[in-house]
């Protein structure tokens, strides 16, 4: 999830497959393309989704423990005490994530690369 845009990603019986959407910078946009394209996701594969971008750096930033690789996110209703427009949309997104896909566990991959989303 990034400012820019978003990719969301999944394998679909061995196949890549991805779909892009707005940014976080884009927080006058209405969230239900974001909703609708996260929904393509396969219901087996929404247990657990890792995250990465600005703002989940942000989030993940604020409940690290140590120097772990993977972080996992509060709900996106706990974060409430945010700054900047970019940062506070960008929870937006992250909550219409998590309603589309149902996923109860945003995991936070401190040493992934921004462009992992398309790998």
């Amino acid at each position: 999830m990034g400012s820019g845009n978003i990719k969301i990603a999944w394998l679909d019986h061995s196949t890549a497959t991805a779909v892009d959407t707005y940014g976080s910078k884009y927080f006058q946009q209405n969230v239900a393309d974001v909703v609708a394209k996260a929904g393509q996701v396969l219901a087996s594969l929404r247990q657990t989704c890792f995250i990465i971008g600005g703002v989940p750096f942000e989030l993940a930033n604020a409940g690290r423990q140590g120097q772990e690789a993977y972080t996992v996110l509060r709900a996106p209703a706990d974060y409430t005490a945010l700054e900047g427009a970019k940062t506070k949309a960008g929870v937006t997104i992250y909550q219409a994530l998590a309603t589309a896909t149902g996923c109860q566990q945003f995991v936070f991959y401190w040493n992934a690369n921004f462009t992992i989303g398309y790998l």
